[in-house]
């Protein structure tokens, strides 16, 4: 940076100054902030080190470590700038300004366990500081935020609240985290009260609440207001607030959304097509999904049909992980592994192989690893098929077919006790049983891909068994569909279940591949949620058809005791993870309230397996029991 001549002069003068009076502390800070003005951070840094050894009061040490982690955050060094503002905490043992600072960075680091261990630091601060409103405000906030943790303190965020408001009625965070949690509990109309004043207190519009990262503003204000009005159905208040926030954040991806699916869902298909280009052409998946549902809806059929069929050749978003995203169908990889697969079924395998390579450059998914050693094999190059095996199977240890090709390439490599080895795991895999038929929900778990439902009707007065891993609710879900069953079996062609035992039972599916998670032994599993309610009633009605279901088919949604499915259902991170895991499906049954949903997911989820909608019951049973379409 090029000095202007009058801070050129004034720098000089101060570092004349300093030089004859080498302990004078104040022209040091004044010094410091001299460069400062000019961009010389490290020359400021020094200056201020310098200030505080010369004078140990504290204000000084307070200002350096203030200043010095304001300095390294800017810069992006987080974990430096967490430092001197954990120094600045102690030389202010009752400040609340440097510890609201630390938990701010805390949450930007995402280091959750050291949140929690600060509640005594600000605790020390209530009890030294008396009823400074700050404190009051941060105290609340950081309730909150442990609350949004899982660690809730004794007294709660909306004691706090209460507790800052009789000190600053005015204060305008705490109207914004009074809202909120009005909004949590759905009290709807007092949340909108509080976000309205909020609104009248930000008169100039630059209150922005920044502690622990909530980044609170008129905007978010406007942004949940939006939000309750669309809850309570009113589609013009929500559009207003919407668009107020939209001038002020009109780069924020999220309100744009909101947007978006607030037009969508009220049939505003030419108003959401205007907004949705904006974004251009790095937009997020999701504004794909919204332009093709608008061109849908305005019945503009080849050109919704292109954008969608557009998303299953277009690359996964950043945060799908790699691999799943290939085993799920998505992307240009699997165009790619299709194109490969289809060279190597021609009988070439040396032109199939140049493509399987080709797709191990970028990620070893292990599709393409299982692809490049069958070649290799087929070539009878039996090293590098024995090498590609050996990472194939690291990845995958419960593909059957790869030991058995690895038993192979180790005996034509002269290895006997490698080709034994292979042997006896291929033969432990075979010894695995198939999975019985049986309806597929899916949950999207770390730990569980979904849960197969069965049921079996055996002979009896009317008796109801539930076993297996589907948590409380499973036992509700079949009561309820029991009671449904009871009241219209002869309708639907039903054995009258008050004859017979019904047996249902839900086993948890883990991934087909690998061996299955070996958690925490007392973590809780996932259980079932309400939306597993047509899954169980169509298996119980099934049992009393004396019919099984084909395997391959989902099914998702609520039930209730006029044999109505309705949403809301949770389905694209679950059935992405189902496909992705090794549990491809051919049906999809959800109900027909999900039709929106589902143009909003990715169309590999949706788009290549058979979708059908039902409504009633009848409808649920009819679609189970079609045969399946031919696979391919």
């Amino acid at each position: 940076m090029a000095l202007q001549p009058d801070a050129a002069e004034r720098i000089q003068e101060i570092e004349k100054r300093l030089k004859d009076e080498p302990k004078n502390a104040e022209l040091a800070v004044t010094l410091g902030e001299a460069y400062l003005r000019i961009d010389r951070v490290e020359d400021a840094a020094a200056a201020y080190a310098r200030s505080a050894e010369l004078d140990p009061r504290s204000e000084l040490k307070s200002l350096y470590w203030e200043w010095l982690g304001g300095v390294r955050e800017a810069r992006g060094e987080l974990e430096d700038a967490l430092e001197a503002y954990f120094n600045w905490a102690e030389a202010e043992p009752a400040g609340v300004e440097p510890l609201d600072r630390v938990g701010t960075l805390l949450v930007r680091l995402q280091r959750w366990t050291d949140i929690v261990l600060l509640r005594p630091h600000y605790l020390r601060r209530r009890e030294q500081g008396g009823s400074d409103p700050r404190l009051s405000e941060s105290l609340a906030l950081y309730g909150f935020v442990l609350d949004q943790l899982g660690s809730p303190e004794e007294t709660t965020p909306l004691e706090r609240t209460y507790g800052a408001l009789e000190e600053d009625a005015r204060s305008v965070s705490m109207r914004y985290l009074l809202g909120v949690l009005f909004y949590r509990t759905e009290h709807l109309e007092a949340a909108r009260a509080e976000f309205e004043r909020v609104l009248e207190l930000d008169v100039d519009g630059t209150w922005r609440e920044d502690r622990f990262s909530l980044q609170w503003d008129a905007s978010a204000a406007r942004l949940m207001l939006a939000r309750i009005a669309r809850l309570q159905g009113d589609p013009e208040e929500a559009l207003s607030q919407l668009s107020e926030s939209l001038k002020t954040r009109d780069d924020d991806a999220e309100r744009l959304e909101e947007v978006a699916s607030l037009l969508l869902d009220y049939r505003r298909y030419q108003e959401a097509l205007r907004i949705l280009p904006e974004l251009g052409e790095q937009a997020p998946g999701w504004v794909h999904s919204y332009q093709a549902e608008s061109l849908l809806g305005l019945g503009r059929i080849r050109e919704a049909e292109a954008a969608f069929l557009s998303q299953l050749e277009s690359p996964a978003e950043e945060e799908d992980e790699p691999e799943r995203t290939v085993e799920a169908g998505n992307g240009k990889h699997q165009t790619a592994l299709a194109r490969a697969e289809e060279e190597f079924a021609r009988g070439k395998p040396a032109a199939a192989l140049k493509l399987f390579t080709r797709l191990l450059e970028g990620e070893a998914a292990w599709p393409a690893l299982w692809g490049e050693a069958r070649c290799l094999a087929e070539l009878e190059r039996w090293p590098q098929a024995l090498e590609s095996l050996e990472k194939l199977l690291a990845l995958r240890p419960g593909l059957e077919e790869g030991w058995s090709l690895l038993a192979e390439a180790a005996r034509h490599t002269a290895q006997p006790r490698l080709t034994t080895l292979a042997r006896v795991q291929r033969e432990r895999l075979r010894s695995e049983p198939e999975v019985s038929p049986g309806l597929v929900y899916p949950v999207g778990s770390e730990r569980v891909v979904g849960f197969l439902v069965q049921a079996r009707s055996l002979p009896g007065r009317g008796e109801l068994i539930v076993t297996g891993e589907g948590g409380k609710l499973a036992g509700e879900l079949a009561r309820l569909a029991l009671s449904l069953l009871q009241i219209r079996f002869d309708e639907l062609g039903l054995d009258d279940p008050t004859y017979r035992v019904l047996h249902l039972h839900i086993s948890a599916l883990y991934p087909r591949l690998d061996e299955p998670p070996k958690g925490d032994e007392k973590e809780e599993k996932p259980s079932l949620r309400e939306d597993a309610g047509g899954a169980v009633m169509a298996a119980l009605a099934m049992a009393l058809q004396n019919q099984d279901p084909a395997p391959g088919q989902v099914v998702l949604g609520r039930i209730d005791l006029e044999g109505r499915l309705s949403g809301p259902v949770d389905a694209g991170g679950s059935l992405a993870q189902l496909s992705g895991e090794g549990f491809p499906y051919r049906r999809l049954l959800l109900p027909r309230t999900s039709a929106s949903e589902l143009l909003r997911l990715p169309p590999a989820l949706w788009l290549l397996p058979e979708v059908t909608l039902v409504e009633r019951v009848e409808d649920l049973l009819d679609g189970i029991a079609r045969q399946l379409p031919e696979e391919g």
